[in-house]
């Protein structure tokens, strides 16, 4: 029986994978309620080591504060050993109309009733709302895999990255879809592109292990999840990602140079966010996701990259392998200090290519 370190529950990598599932909904949930009332004054501008690209402006909400907290807040609550082990790109504090406030969640609904008020003191409903949400019950109908009652799981060397809102300034910017979205085809930008990730990871080995997407605003297939642990892979992919496209479609957010482009070989797709990159990637719209850009961070990949391992694929660091012609894979660790203060300490230095059929990929980068 494979186990990451001691054993301490059999069924403790299915009770896992359940709790994050169930943590991705209620993040969708916390995502579109506040997306409805988002104004000015609830959105910040990071400077300084807090934003670590200086390729664009980078700013953080209350939404992504917010739901942060909430995930660790949920996972702590049902694996205490998970306490200090839940990193973030986001500290619990937030201008909110110039004031600084900490939204760090409180044991009780009363208390975090209280902490909500201070934010939206005009509108109780979105605090009644948010409040319930947070405190529903933590657990899923869904049983993710049979399979995974077989492998007995050590929470200590168990870590957890998340990316509370992936692509924030589509999620400032972008209105309320009037209708549902088609889901079939891959958007440039807009609230299709909005994704929340969380990524658990072997803190021994620095490898992926469970991944969830959460779509907030899409109304089918809202969630997507993989595990990837020793021999077992499994996720909640309809079907694994079909053969590549010919030509072979490749989605970035930046041009990308890449090798035999005048062939018709390849074929660019532009579109906003990490984790909706590669979730179009894992639902076989595109083949590769490739970017040469150092703004994309280990939050940003830990949970794309787990469900891509649980469908056969990967993510290799892009400038390593353009040199060497050697994978090298992405592996996750903890930060040096949280909440974070270098967040440029956390990112993917050289880019990175991810895809479900990393080996048919590469040749052409």
């Amino acid at each position: 029986m494979w186990s990451l370190g001691v054993a301490v529950a059999a069924d403790g990598m299915a009770e896992l994978v359940r709790c994050m599932v169930r943590t991705g909904e209620v993040c969708a949930g916390l995502a579109v309620a506040l997306k409805r009332s988002l104004s000015e004054g609830l959105v910040e501008e990071k400077l300084g080591g807090a934003s670590g690209c200086q390729e664009r402006e980078d700013f953080k909400t209350v939404a992504d504060v917010l739901v942060q907290q909430y995930v660790d807040f949920a996972l702590r609550s049902r694996f205490p050993q998970l306490a200090g082990r839940v990193f973030g790109e986001e500290s619990s504090t937030i201008a909110v109309h110039h004031r600084p406030l900490d939204l760090k969640i409180c044991g009780d609904e009363e208390r975090t009733r209280s902490m909500l008020c201070t934010v939206f003191p005009d509108d109780p409903q979105l605090v009644d709302q948010l409040s319930a949400l947070i405190h529903s019950k933590n657990d899923s109908p869904e049983t993710p895999c049979d399979s995974l009652a077989e492998f007995e799981l050590d929470l200590g060397t168990v870590a957890v990255w998340v990316d509370p809102i992936d692509c924030t300034s589509q999620y400032i910017s972008a209105p309320l879809p009037p209708d549902e979205f088609d889901n079939d085809r891959v958007w440039e930008e807009g609230l299709a592109c909005v994704t929340c990730l969380i990524g658990a990871f072997d803190s021994c080995s620095g490898e992926p292990i469970i991944g969830v997407i959460a779509q907030p605003f899409a109304s089918v297939n809202r969630i997507t999840w993989g595990v990837s642990v020793g021999t077992l892979n499994c996720n909640n992919l309809p079907q694994s990602p079909p053969s590549p496209h010919h030509p072979m479609r490749i989605v970035h957010s930046k041009p990308i140079a890449l090798r035999d482009t005048e062939s018709g070989s390849v074929e660019t797709v532009r579109a906003a966010g990490a984790g909706y990159k590669a979730l179009v990637c894992l639902r076989g719209l595109c083949d590769a996701y490739v970017t040469s850009s150092s703004c994309v961070y280990q939050w940003d990949v830990c949970a794309p990259h787990a469900i891509l391992r649980s469908a056969g694929g990967g993510a290799v660091h892009l400038a390593h392998y353009q040199q060497h012609r050697v994978l090298r894979h992405l592996t996750y660790s903890a930060p040096e200090s949280a909440p974070i203060t270098d967040v440029s300490a956390c990112s993917i230095q050289g880019g990175l290519v991810a895809s479900a059929h990393i080996q048919r990929v590469l040749p052409l980068i």
